[in-house]
């Protein structure tokens, strides 16, 4: 059988198709400091039979998991573990969106892209390649191909149905100008992290620490720095300050809608995406003044993020998504040392991508001139 970490023709097909980043969220607690998970699965039960989220009528498992860790470098996955389960919840739920939409998928696409899989692997029909595939061990490699080109033909579908003209885009534009020429908030935050593998009574119990956060803050018992130190979010150790937000791409959008609606000073709610509970305040505002030449360059990223977004919430809506237990890290390989130190080679590394909260679709946002504080 072929490494794990071996990649053929078909294993770089998927990677095309739809790449793995780790994000550069918060990392899990360690064990110790979470609260009572679900017992451990027995070490004889298979992969695929161990369940770590239910999403909908669906279900993520411990296979599931490792075979997206199989494309990420062995070292960085337990750092990286939230942000894959958060990227396969996320697949999972525009899975389900597709099959709801099955006009948004081009089945000619998918099976031009089988042909040129056929022609790779060196087999002209699916009957060969699925016998090659089980001779190597992996015999539903093909359906995890298939269902990553269908999430990759949907979502360009999806992006391509959502693009405006320009003089649609300006029309947007002069309705609110605010929320693309460059007017921010700066923006202070206590983040409680979420992920995904947590039960409905952890997920609670966290939001319940979220809402007796804000009840201090707002009655004065706690200071904003004495709560602070109860946030996940690195930002803790410079007073919580996630720095000037606009309205769009810039945070989740739970943070940006309720940044713009807030006066200065003000606590908001407890917000609340399927990442995270936050406790948000504004200290100050910034007014923009771009004019709609120098917008549509922002404008044009978030009309290619806003729907899939919205599709995400859509769906979150409909399907509850259940943790159930925590996944296991797969073994390294035997050539790779268990107490490796040093970082990978810079070449090797797994790039977070510019945008780290927001669904796994979203694209990189354009760099956009702060204001000065």
């Amino acid at each position: 059988m072929k490494s794990l970490y071996a990649v053929s023709a078909l294993t770089a097909a998927v990677l095309i198709a739809v790449p793995v980043c780790l994000s550069a969220e918060p990392a899990p607690a360690t064990a110790a400091a979470q609260p009572a998970a679900a017992s451990r699965p027995a070490a004889s039960q298979p992969a695929s039979e161990i369940v770590l989220v239910r999403v909908g009528p669906t279900v993520i498992t411990q296979e599931d998991f490792n075979r997206e860790a199989s494309q990420v470098d062995p070292r960085r996955l337990q750092s990286g573990k939230a942000s894959i389960m958060h990227a396969l919840v996320g697949q999972r739920l525009l899975q389900l969106y597709l099959d709801e939409h099955p006009e948004l998928v081009d089945e000619s696409k998918l099976e031009a892209m089988v042909q040129d899989v056929l022609k790779k692997e060196g087999v002209e029909t699916r009957e060969e390649l699925l016998a090659k595939l089980r001779a190597q061990g992996v015999p539903d490699k093909l359906d995890y191909y298939l269902n990553k080109a269908r999430l990759m033909v949907g979502r360009a579908e999806i992006r391509r149905r959502a693009a405006r003209s320009e003089e649609e885009l300006k029309k947007i534009f002069d309705k609110d100008p605010s929320a693309f020429n460059g007017t921010a908030r700066f923006v202070c935050q206590i983040r409680i992290s979420r992920y995904p593998w947590e039960t409905p009574e952890q997920v609670r119990a966290k939001r319940e620490k979220a809402e007796r956060i804000r009840e201090d803050l707002v009655s004065g018992r706690r200071s904003w720095e004495e709560c602070l130190v109860e946030s996940d979010c690195p930002s803790r150790m410079t007073g919580g300050e996630l720095g000037y937000v606009h309205r769009h791409l810039e945070q989740p959008d739970v943070v940006g809608e309720a940044a713009f609606r807030l006066d200065v000073g003000e606590i908001s709610e407890v917000l609340e995406d399927r990442r995270a509970f936050y406790i948000i305040k504004v200290t100050k505002k910034h007014k923009g003044g771009q004019p709609f030449e120098q917008a549509k360059v922002r404008m044009r990223l978030w009309q290619e993020w806003a729907p899939l977004s919205a599709i995400d919430q859509e769906m979150r809506a409909k399907y509850e998504i259940v943790g159930v237990r925590e996944p296991e890290l797969p073994p390294l390989p035997a050539s790779m040392p268990e107490s490796a130190t040093a970082p990978a080679p810079r070449s090797a590394q797994v790039k977070p991508p510019a945008q780290v909260r927001q669904p796994a679709t979203a694209p990189a946002r354009a760099a956009v001139p702060q204001p000065k504080r």
